[in-house]
């Protein structure tokens, strides 16, 4: 169904503290350089909890307030991308934070969601300028007191294992816990920065229309060590990359990520642990990324091909014969 979402505020969290001069500048890793300039999505949706005026208020602000200490710790998150786009100016200017209604029961969306509409629980653009903000929060409201948290982090400076750190902290202080697992930003001095001069990273816009789907799977390789200690030596990635561009064979990209086995379904607010955790649809062809299904007894596939690779894709009888029946 097509979700009908309305954004009642708009306000911009801070710190909770200032960032001492000394962590002013977070300079990127060779990773972070390499990285697509896009937001990685997550929405977590949890039962009736705001069914009332006073609790919407009251969730409303326990969430701002333990966002803004929770950014104390995660500061490179509060602060602006510099010019030369080398480094991050942790100068506290905070995340975009955002409430809205959504117009239509918490069921209507877990029951048949659609990809492409869960965009609309996110606080901008997967592919809006990452210069501006670093994260974004979306607090999203349904008719029957239902929620859903919508957050988008920048892939620049937030792969997965951060941004569930993150969110994990966050929640342990939205709760009261005091034993609190902290980052630490030190990938720079594991895989240091490279003069990339004449590399320009972008994500060309897809001339065909594209389709984003989820699918269930009843079942589904660690990172050879050997290969990251290649990259922390001096190996060229980015040279390799060009050389299977540069061959005379066509070359079509495939890219696959998983958030399997991540704590993604642990971020207890005070209210319980969500009853889903949903990507959202992506603008970036043959692309498919993995997550653990409610229950951890299977995979949930979400798929973004072109619509004519789709067809083919989900008729192909071997896919068909390993996708639970519940599919979307």
């Amino acid at each position: 169904m097509d979700l009908e979402v309305e954004v009642v505020s708009r306000e911009i969290v801070q710190p909770s503290s200032p960032t001492p001069d000394r962590l002013r500048s977070y300079q990127f890793s060779f990773l972070d350089q390499v990285a697509h300039p896009i937001y990685n999505p997550l929405v977590m949706f949890y039962q009736k909890i705001c069914d009332t005026e006073a609790n919407k208020i009251k969730i409303s602000n326990q969430l701002k307030h333990s966002i803004s200490k929770a950014l104390t710790y995660f500061y490179p998150l509060a602060g602006r991308m510099t010019s030369d786009h080398l480094s991050i100016n942790c100068n506290d200017e905070g995340i975009l934070f955002l409430e809205a209604r959504v117009k239509c029961q918490l069921s209507d969306v877990i029951n048949n969601p659609i990809p492409s509409e869960l965009n609309k629980l996110l606080p901008f653009s997967l592919y809006h300028d990452c210069e501006e903000f670093q994260m974004g929060i979306q607090f999203n409201i349904f008719e029957c007191g239902g929620i859903a948290v919508g957050l988008c982090i920048t892939h620049k400076i937030g792969d997965a294992l951060s941004l569930f750190t993150f969110v994990n902290l966050w929640a342990a202080i939205a709760r009261g816990d005091k034993k609190l697992v902290v980052p630490q930003f030190g990938l720079a001095s594991l895989f240091p920065p490279r003069d990339l001069s004449g590399f320009i990273n972008t994500i060309p816009k897809p001339k065909e229309k594209l389709v984003n789907k989820r699918q269930m799977r009843e079942s589904i390789k660690e990172l050879d060590k050997e290969y990251v200690k290649k990259i922390q030596d001096g190996y060229n990635y980015m040279q390799h990359v060009r050389e299977i561009a540069a061959g005379k064979r066509e070359t079509v990209p495939f890219c696959f990520t998983s958030l399997c086995r991540f704590p993604i379904y642990e971020a207890d607010f005070g209210w319980g642990k969500p009853i889903w955790v949903a990507s959202a649809a992506r603008d970036m062809m043959n692309l498919v990324a993995f997550m653990d299904t409610a229950d951890g007894k299977g995979i949930e596939a979400w798929v973004c091909l072109k619509e004519e690779d789709m067809a083919k894709f989900e008729s192909d009888e071997e896919i068909v014969a390993s996708i639970a029946s519940k599919s979307f």
